[in-house]
């Protein structure tokens, strides 16, 4: 995942650059980060952790999933809404906290990776690349509901 990271990162310096979109760049890198993300998650959901290590792989991985769904939506929408090359820009921003707990996932003894995801989410929501709609918000309710209540039990 963190050479996508970086190749996200180039497609995005080079928007800058260009002060242009690169859709054909851009949105395949992020539909592949995401999809690593959700193998990743169905993984540790599946494993044999504690809930508390589950939580603290699970919770980051559901950060970055959410902030390259914000990218993602406003990439598509970027022309219309005039967002360009500010998309590039914000995206710059959150670019670095998402390699650096991708380089730390799996690595559940990690304490540092719920106060890197809301560092994220911080930056994110910032530079408007944190939005979450109600009902990705209940998914995630209800999985960690089930982490919880299966692992504790």
């Amino acid at each position: 995942m963190l050479k996508e990271v970086d190749d996200l990162k180039l497609a995005f310096l080079e928007m800058e650059r260009n002060e242009k979109l690169n859709l054909t760049s851009s949105l395949p890198i992020i539909d592949e980060l995401a999809q690593e993300l959700k193998r990743f998650r169905e993984t540790i959901i599946n494993s044999k952790l504690s809930a508390e290590s589950t939580f603290k792989e699970y919770y980051p991985s559901f950060v970055i999933s959410v902030v390259l769904q914000n990218m993602k939506n406003r990439l598509n929408e970027a022309e219309k809404m005039g967002d360009n090359p500010i998309i590039a820009l914000n995206s710059l921003k959150v670019i670095t906290p998402i390699k650096e707990i991708i380089s730390n996932l799996g690595n559940y003894r990690n304490s540092d990776s719920i106060e890197l995801a809301t560092n994220l989410q911080a930056e994110a929501t910032k530079n408007n690349l944190f939005v979450i709609d109600s009902n990705r918000l209940k998914a995630a309710d209800s999985v960690l509901r089930d982490i919880f209540s299966e692992k504790i039990a």
